[in-house]
């Protein structure tokens, strides 16, 4: 048992001072800033604690986060004790290490902080280990001593030099990809869909959300050369149809040498291609299917959505999903194509129901009634930001709607104000404390370039919140969003957690 340091205040000073590329405007990709032979000495300084767990591996550009907590909550609702290690946090930095879902105890988060720490001191004095190395191996030190049976582990950056990549896991899921981290990733979808893919293992099933051809044929050749079946989503129609559904099917493709050849030459994606967020992604043939729609819903006053997934071992009809947003359809479809390959023969439709009515993820699409409606989502790059638009329009059509966003300087501006522009969305910038952040004049400049409607800047959060939901008037909504650190600063002045502090 390691006593390192006395308290926790003072292992969360030394957790802080690594470097930490999450909140620096230029980091270098490479193997050498991004190590996962420093990640592996230092796990194995502490006893290799990431092989005593089984584990589900989730990389993407939007949705990892959501599809995480849907495995977790399906995982846990089925009896088995879960690890969540997601990133960043909104609050508090112990969001990112959860035990059945409930945040590390403090006590426990020191403890772990000071077998690293020592770890650290006598193997890697010359070569520090990243902010989100250590919080790694922290974690998986947590999740080892609280003996879980599986982690449901998000990737940091990327995927191929992710600190997390050492596990190998039951599962692995790379959900929704779009230009995001273009500097340390690559300029196109193709470059970015190759970094997450690095994330495939040979025989490990890789469960893949609907992506557009270029990042889906990228996806299928890696995963050919490292031997890792597919589990490919793909929608079967558009979701602006009349009846407001989205289908997708998921193709398993076994990884027999005979059939490697279909993944390194996948079917036609189908007629059209991927057009607008959301849209387009035709359908994936299949002699064996499993099946999604999606339609809108409402719950005590809330957004939310019902879900209907069939797969080869049956139907889960007419499931009540509590994350809002149409793109939530192919989050659930990735959980539960993860959930089967994790239970088995042990998964219940009932449990499933319960577990998808029940999780929570804050800070996506999450919602906040009252005289005026307000809603925090964390999109920050032109992808979600599209989706983002277009959930609010279709959950509350005919509302007066104010946009109070926040960005990083190094984000997709540009990408981010078209969408805003082409939504019609009226916006007030701010700034947050992240020294990354972009200033709220340079915002509004990019907003009024693409032709879109700025009605103020103020770089005081609280003030432009204010200032929002006086212009969105009662009956309006304000939709915060561009930054997960802007979502995290509004939690905190309503004292949201992600759950009760201990």
């Amino acid at each position: 048992m390691s006593e390192r340091f006395a308290d926790y205040d003072a292992a969360i000073n030394y957790l802080t001072q690594s470097t930490d590329y999450e909140r620096m405007r230029r980091v270098r990709y490479n193997a050498d800033t991004f190590s996962l032979q420093r990640v592996a000495g230092l796990l194995a300084a502490v006893g290799n604690p990431h092989e005593r767990f089984r584990s589900v591996h989730i990389a993407g550009t939007k949705g990892k986060g959501s599809t995480a907590a849907m495995v977790e909550a399906i995982l846990r609702q089925h009896g088995l004790r879960t690890g969540l290690f997601v990133s960043p946090h909104l609050v508090d930095l112990r969001e990112r290490i959860q035990i059945d879902r409930e945040l590390i105890d403090r006590d426990v988060m020191r403890r772990m902080a000071g077998r690293v720490a020592e770890a650290i001191d006598k193997t890697l004095h010359d070569d520090p280990p990243t902010f989100f190395e250590v919080m790694t191996a922290v974690g998986f030190l947590a999740f080892a001593e609280a003996v879980v049976d599986v982690a449901v582990i998000e990737v940091g950056l990327g995927g191929r030099l992710d600190s997390t990549n050492v596990v190998r896991p039951e599962v692995a899921i790379i959900t929704g990809l779009s230009l995001d981290h273009v500097q340390q990733l690559g300029p196109d979808l193709a470059s970015i869909a190759r970094e997450k893919a690095g994330i495939a293992k040979a025989g490990v099933p890789l469960v893949v959300a609907p992506q557009e051809a270029e990042a889906e044929a990228v996806i299928a050749e890696v995963a050919g050369e490292v031997g890792a079946p597919l589990v490919r989503v793909g929608l079967l129609r558009p979701t602006h149809d009349p009846g407001g559904m989205a289908a997708a099917v998921c193709r398993h493709e076994s990884q027999t040498p005979d059939e490697k050849s279909s993944l390194l030459h996948p079917s036609p994606l189908g007629e059209g291609g991927p057009s607008g967020p959301g849209e387009g992604f035709p359908p994936v043939t299949s002699q064996r299917q499993v099946q999604f729609s999606w339609h809108k819903d409402f719950l005590a006053g809330k957004p939310t959505g019902r879900v209907t997934v069939r797969t080869a071992r049956g139907a889960y009809e007419n499931l009540l999903l509590s994350l809002a947003g149409r793109f939530q359809g192919a989050n659930a479809a990735c959980a539960v194509a993860a959930a089967e390959i994790v239970l088995g023969e042990r998964l219940d439709a009932e449990k499933m129901r319960t577990a998808l009515a029940a999780v929570e993820w804050p800070g996506r699409m999450e919602v906040f009634p009252g005289p005026v409606t307000v809603i925090l989502d964390g999109a920050h790059n032109a992808r979600s930001i599209a989706e983002l638009c277009a959930a609010v329009a279709d959950y509350y059509p005919g509302r007066r709607t104010v946009y109070l966003f926040a960005a990083a300087a190094d984000k997709d501006v540009a990408g981010m104000c078209r969408e805003l522009a082409r939504a019609g969305a009226a916006v007030i910038f701010t700034k947050t404390d992240n020294p990354r952040a972009a200033e709220p004049e340079e915002l509004a400049a990019g907003l009024r370039e693409a032709g879109g409607t700025v009605v103020g800047t103020n770089p005081e959060i609280a003030a432009a919140m204010a200032a929002a939901k006086e212009t969105a008037g009662e009956g309006g909504v304000v939709v915060a969003t561009g930054s997960l650190y802007l979502v995290g600063a509004l939690l905190k002045t309503v004292g949201r957690v992600n759950r009760p502090d201990r």
